[in-house]
Order: structure tokens, then sequence, then C-alpha cells
């Protein structure tokens, strides 16, 4: 059946008609996946050129290794992301969102590509991070499909997390803790203020969430 469906809306794309949404699906659901699709493929860009900028390539070792290890690896993760927002939008009726989100392409990438700091360029990272999160917490409650609310609530933590390690890194480096970017991290080592600047806040709010409908295929 879902061979026959996929061929079904192939064809009615191809005469200009829109396909059929599955039942209890909306068009909203189909928007804000490819929102969040639009926001991974920021993401996966951004940490695709990160490890080679200025930035961090004038940091000494064992820090620039572990800073490009931890980007390499956070891309990796987004690009699992792309793939389930991807997957979501295409099994709702809508199609693959390619394109990155057009609002932070401004407001996200041209500061982290103009970071002058290895420190700037991960707070500037975080702050996308933070974005995603906030953005895919505010779709948990608003989408009806359980799939992909279910994908919202998951990753939203996973960005989460990225925001917090990408914080406290970010404050070790401020702070010329710089031999304390290493993996695995000495607790001993790191100032007391890692913590609290990794996690500034205790709940996640959605003040920066961005509209569902932002990075919509057109």
């Amino acid at each position: 059946m879902t061979i026959v469906r996929r061929r079904r809306d192939r064809d009615r794309r191809a005469l200009g008609v829109a396909p059929v949404l599955l039942a209890g699906a909306t068009g909203s659901d189909v928007s804000a996946a490819q929102t969040a699709a639009s926001i991974e493929n920021v993401a996966i860009a951004l940490y695709g050129q990160a490890p080679d900028l200025p930035s961090v390539q004038s940091l000494g070792s064992p820090a620039r290794l572990t800073l490009a290890a931890l980007l390499t690896g956070a891309a990796q993760h987004h690009a699992d992301h792309l793939t389930a927002f991807n997957a979501a939008a295409t099994r709702l009726g809508g199609r693959a969102q390619t394109a990155p989100d057009p609002a932070l392409t401004s407001s996200v990438v041209q500061p982290a590509l103009g970071a002058t700091t290895a420190a700037q360029l991960l707070q500037v990272l975080a702050q996308l991070e933070l974005v995603a999160a906030e953005t895919y917490a505010a779709q948990v409650v608003a989408v009806s499909d359980r799939q992909l609310k279910n994908s919202f609530a998951a990753i939203t933590g996973v960005e989460a997390q990225h925001a917090g390690l990408l914080l406290a890194a970010a404050s070790l480096l401020d702070e010329a803790k710089v031999a304390s970017v290493a993996f695995p991290w000495e607790a001993a080592t790191l100032p007391a203020t890692a913590a609290t600047e990794g996690t500034p806040s205790a709940f996640l709010r959605t003040d920066q969430a961005r509209p569902p409908t932002e990075g919509a295929a057109r």
C-alpha cells in the first residue's frame, strides 16, 4: 500500500495536484516537519564548515582536535534528524525540504562564519541549537501526528544537550582554560562556572521558536 500511495502521490505532483494527506495528519504537520528539516539543513551546513574555520584551527591541541570531533559528531546527529523530519514530511503527503531556513541563514550562519574566536563560534552554534530545541518543543503540542510528535520530543532533548555542551566548552575557552577542552574531561580541572554556563536555564522556553511555516517547502 505504501508503494502504491507513493507512486500515486508522485503522479499527482507531476500533474500539479497536491498529494492526499494521511488520515489524522494536517497541512500544518507537513509544514512543521519541513521547517524542522530546514533548520537541520542550516545546522548541517554550518557544522560541516566549522572545524575548518580559522577560529577553530588557531587552537592548540588537544582543544582543536576535541572541538573538531565534537562538531563532526553533532553534524552526524543533525543529518539523522534531517532524515527523520523529511521522512515524516513525505510520509504525511508533503515533500522533503532540502533548502535551509531563510531567517536562520542570515541571523546565525553569517555571525558564525565571521566569529573571530572559537568561543564566539561555539556560542553562535549553541544559539542555533537552542532555537532548534525551542522550535521542536513548541511543535510537540502543536502537531497532530503521533509519530511526528515523538520525533519532535526526542530530538528536542538532543538539541538541548548540544547547546549545553557547546556553552560549557565556550566558557572554558573564554576563561583561558583551553587545556581543559579535552575528552575525557577531568572534573577537577574544570572551573565551577562550567556547569552553570552550560545550563543557564532550568527550563526550556519557547520564545525563540521559529514559526512552523517558516521553512516549509515552496
